[in-house]
């Protein structure tokens, strides 16, 4: 298992954090996603064999928010 911290902009309120959060964990590979409004970022734990840190990202994206580039 891998886990990643991904800065997240964007974000307004709970229900943004929230909704990134269902969708990161929704995505197969990952085991456990929490997204922190405070510290605008997802702390992301999956399996590298199955996903990967662009997939994250990419879900991020699509729910209608930014990451900070790495």
């Amino acid at each position: 298992m891998q886990k990643e911290t991904i800065d997240i902009i964007g974000m307004h309120c709970k229900g943004c954090a929230g909704g990134i959060a269902f969708a990161l964990n929704a995505l197969p590979g990952v085991k456990n996603a929490v997204v922190s409004l405070e510290e605008n970022a997802a702390h992301v734990e999956f399996d590298e064999a199955v996903t990967n840190i662009s997939e994250i990202r990419k879900v991020i994206i699509e729910a209608g928010y930014n990451v900070a580039s790495a």
